[in-house]
């Protein structure tokens, strides 16, 4: 049975494997001296305690690996679709993602406006209802499948322009 490697930091004993240390090849048994959860302890008291250069050193490194920084994103987004989207409707329109299932119930799961669940496909997947607000106020005030949404922002929210394209609808219907 092996030997127990031993913390320097904690003091406390764990299996000699990358598992518990994390890996340095300078050293002889190829393993750092403190333990994982030391380590990045550690490391998040140096990252805070250095806030800004810390944040200047991802800025630099994000610039020159733009390809690594984009290929990571776009696997977590893959991975994470439901977080990734909770957050930017969270960050764009402020609303969580149990209001916006609160606001999908009252509206039964479909659109404010036609009354029908969304049907527009992208990326292999059936879109969500959008978020529409008032663009003056930031108001929410429901959630819109994409043509009702597209509707909407293409006459510039503008009841003026409603009345009129419902009045043009009457008049050509009737001929």
């Amino acid at each position: 049975m092996q030997k127990p490697k031993v913390c320097t930091k904690c003091g406390r004993g764990f299996p000699a494997t990358a598992g518990y240390f994390y890996r340095d090849r300078s050293r002889k048994d190829g393993l750092q001296p403190r333990c994982k959860g030391c380590q990045s302890a550690a490391t998040m008291r140096h990252q805070k305690n250095n806030r800004v250069e810390h944040n200047e050193k991802v800025r630099v490194w994000s610039k020159q690996n733009r390809d690594k920084c984009n290929a990571t994103k776009r696997r977590y987004r893959k991975k994470h679709p439901d977080r990734c989207r909770a957050a930017s409707r969270r960050r764009t329109r402020g609303i969580t993602n149990e209001e916006y299932v609160q606001l999908l119930k009252q509206q039964n799961g479909v659109c404010a406006i036609c009354r029908q669940p969304e049907t527009t496909v992208r990326g292999g997947r059936v879109q969500h209802l959008s978020v529409d607000h008032n663009h003056a106020t930031g108001e929410i005030r429901g959630l819109l499948c994409v043509g009702c949404n597209t509707a909407l922002g293409s006459m510039k929210d503008s009841e003026e322009l409603l009345l009129a394209a419902v009045e043009y609808i009457k008049k050509t219907l009737n001929k």
